[in-house]
């Protein structure tokens, strides 16, 4: 029981991060409190974006993989954005980021027809349960306007989480 509470609490607070900060970049929160006290609604819009948290998606076939963690609907660009995070072992971060892009090609392409955009981009975000990033994490959080800075964050959101867990087991133990 502690492995998948916990586990899912790791990933929702790096999750969470990338979030709070899309909502704020699309002027659909004011501001935020930090990412640990940090609540997402499911569901977020105004006249130029519309932001899922853990929502499924409707789409006109059945895609295998229609729950991203997170999907932002830039109305203005015609443009999506579909990001997906993981928290793995430091030797599984590139193969899941990897993974994380290559499952959602089929709810991308259902996306783009179902709204007509001109683009939907998939963002993989794997932090490894001991902070590791791959090397195009950077690259990946600059096409939502995530601040690099907000590696740092992420990485610590992971390791912090990852100390809980072991404290958890131990005190269990």
């Amino acid at each position: 029981m502690l492995a998948n509470s916990a586990y899912l609490s790791r990933h929702n607070q790096v999750a969470k991060i990338i979030h709070s900060t899309l909502a704020q970049n699309s002027n659909l929160i004011q501001s935020t409190a930090p990412y640990y006290k940090y609540t997402p609604f499911p569901v977020l819009e105004n006249q130029s974006a519309l932001l899922y948290w853990d929502r499924p998606v409707i789409t006109d076939k059945t895609v295998d993989y229609n729950r991203p963690d997170i999907l932002l609907i830039d109305k203005n660009k015609r443009k999506s954005y579909i990001t997906d995070i993981a928290v793995p072992l430091t030797a599984n971060v590139i193969r899941t980021e990897y993974t994380k892009a290559e499952k959602h090609q089929n709810l991308a392409i259902e996306i783009k027809n179902i709204w007509k955009l001109s683009e939907v981009c998939i963002i993989p975000v794997a932090v490894s349960v001991e902070g590791a990033v791959s090397v195009n994490l950077h690259y990946h959080l600059e096409k939502i306007k995530v601040p690099a800075h907000f590696i740092a964050v992420m990485q610590k959101a992971a390791i912090l989480q990852t100390c809980h867990i072991v404290r958890k087991f131990f005190a269990i133990g």
